[in-house]
């Protein structure tokens, strides 16, 4: 990833994008409000009576109208992600000693995709420091081919990093 994708990631979120439909409706509200105002105006009887409802009118329709512009949806990058699958978590005396393995292997794998995932993020809001605590955090560790490629790629924009090979794993490593 780039420092021009980085920055793009960065902006995606802040994008002002005027949405017609939540427009429309507040113009609708905005007429009703002055329908109702002109009606409490016309067929109250007295002044004050007229004043103070005209004030309640004014104070609640403008919170009515105000409070539906501004709700639409989130951008992509704010979004939730979906929830990953779940690990058999079951009490390890329940399980045999090969679905332990395997299910502490799926945890590792998921991981060390979650510690991927976190500093792509960093990245993308522009949160340098904590970019650059996690990526301390991983010198030594050991990753897959793909994602030590993926490490490497996006720690190279702050530290000068290595991988070197240690059989069927990789080992991330800051010079």
């Amino acid at each position: 990833m780039g420092i021009q994708d980085r920055d793009y990631m960065r902006d995606s979120g802040k994008n002002d994008v005027i949405n017609l439909n939540e427009l429309a409706v507040a113009f609708l509200k905005l007429i009703g409000v002055g329908i109702l105002l002109l009606l409490c105006v016309r067929f109250c009887p007295f002044v004050w009576g007229k004043l103070i409802l005209a004030v309640l009118v004014l104070i609640f329709g403008l919170r009515w109208v105000f409070r539906s512009v501004g709700k639409g949806k989130k951008p992509a990058s704010r979004r939730q992600a979906p929830p990953r699958a779940q690990v058999n978590r079951a009490t390890p005396k329940a399980q045999s000693p090969a679905s332990r393995q395997r299910s502490a292997s799926v945890v590792a794998a998921d991981d060390d995709e979650d510690v991927i995932q976190r500093l792509i993020a960093f990245d993308a809001k522009g949160e340098f420091g904590k970019a650059k605590t996690l990526i301390q955090s991983l010198d030594g560790k050991k990753f897959s081919q793909a994602e030590a490629e993926r490490l490497e790629v996006l720690a190279k924009n702050y530290f000068p990093v290595a991988i070197e090979p240690t059989g069927e794993d990789y080992l991330f490593k800051l010079v």
